[in-house]
């Protein structure tokens, strides 16, 4: 949940003359609030549907397209430079240590 202050930014920020606040300026505020908070578990949701045996695995094509075409989008290049670091030729992507990793660097880098 974002908290009073980022509440009073985005409002500054986001309120036109009249006030009013559109629904793409409210999807914007929710993903750069949710982002810092974001868990393991609530960042492995996104590739549940995905993984329907629980064994924290998508195969890589799934993973390619998931990356290259839901939500912040990347590059088929920048893709295949995180495929080619966790997964070392096999077939599935591990993505619990994918996101593990992702949320370590995020964390190094924050504390810098």
């Amino acid at each position: 949940a974002p908290t009073e202050l980022q509440v009073s930014q985005y409002l500054a920020e986001a309120g036109g003359p009249d006030g009013k606040v559109t629904s793409d300026q409210v999807l914007s505020f929710c993903v750069r609030t949710g982002k810092d908070e974001s868990t393991l578990e609530e960042l492995s949701l996104f590739f549940a549907p995905f993984d329907p045996d629980e064994k924290g695995l998508v195969p890589k094509h799934v993973f390619r397209n998931l990356m290259t075409n839901v939500g912040e989008c990347f590059s088929a290049e920048q893709v295949d430079e995180m495929i080619a670091d966790i997964c070392a030729g096999a077939d599935e992507i591990d993505y619990k240590n994918f996101l593990s990793v992702i949320l370590q660097r995020k964390n190094w880098k924050h504390h810098l």
